[in-house]
């Protein structure tokens, strides 16, 4: 079990060497002189990159960067330090936030509810009153109430775009958490609702990883968000997680899942 699963970490994260096409035709000097942030900014456009508290990479970030994201700062096991006793600390996520706002970049919030991996993008504790409840629906209506209440309000006027909802599917099926133990697929529902009424001029983004876009997962997850925007809620954009370390997706497959999901509006 051991080796094997060694063989797979080689095998996903060796570098790999693609074909990089788009760098075929010449980058005049006076464009390849400027700032990834002034040529984006010119256009309206955000390019971005994740970080993390006092990285190497800060003073590159600030000049080639309009955008950034926290690699974990965000998340409600990293905000809520003591779901027990409803405790929040928000010292590195403001730090982090700080850097960005001194230096004009937008911090985009990642994630606010995410079901996978109780203890590390959600507090066990959470977990463990949905089991206990005799009334599981409103002990986590509760808990995403004042928790996305006291997230957002912390940070209101300052993160203009949230992933609101992180990785939902489990292939053809929403993952199985505390979220659909007690509220099915309208945790999802409730999720963004909450978030609008907290913070009306934020962005609300669903974020899911795709494996195949032309597949049965990726058809499963266009008929979700059919359903929830069939239910008006307020999902402002999908974010898509490529994931390429380990294999080079159907860029022609992207590009019609993208038109399929701009279809849906």
């Amino acid at each position: 079990m051991a080796l094997s699963e060694i063989v797979l970490a080689l095998y996903t994260y060796w570098p790999r060497q693609y074909d990089k096409g788009y760098l075929k035709t010449p980058i005049s000097t006076e464009v390849n002189n400027i700032p990834l942030k002034k040529l984006a900014d010119s256009i309206g456009f955000k390019i971005g990159v994740a970080t993390s508290l006092g990285s190497e990479y800060h003073a590159l970030i600030a000049e080639e960067f309009n955008s950034i994201v926290g690699e974990g700062h965000f998340k409600p096991s990293k905000l809520l330090t003591d779901a027990a006793n409803w405790k929040f600390d928000f010292s590195n996520a403001d730090e982090l936030m700080e850097f960005a706002e001194s230096n004009g970049i937008r911090m985009r919030g990642y994630a606010l509810i995410w079901g996978k991996f109780a203890g590390r993008t959600y507090p066990k504790y959470w977990g463990k009153q949905v089991t206990e409840a005799s009334d599981k629906k409103q002990v986590m209506e509760a808990i995403m109430t004042g928790y996305l209440n006291t997230t957002m309000s912390h940070f209101k006027g300052r993160v203009s775009t949230w992933d609101e909802v992180n990785e939902p599917m489990d292939g053809l099926t929403l993952f199985p958490s505390p979220f659909t133990e007690a509220l099915g697929e309208e945790y999802i529902d409730l999720a963004f609702r909450l978030a609008r009424d907290a913070d009306p001029e934020c962005s609300l983004f669903l974020n899911e990883q795709i494996g195949d876009y032309d597949g049965p997962s990726g058809k499963a997850f266009l008929s979700l968000l059919e359903r929830l925007k069939a239910r008006n809620v307020p999902i402002d954009g999908v974010g898509l997680q490529s994931h390429h370390l380990n294999r080079w997706h159907d860029l022609d497959a992207l590009k019609r899942y993208i038109r399929a999901i701009g279809k849906l509006g």
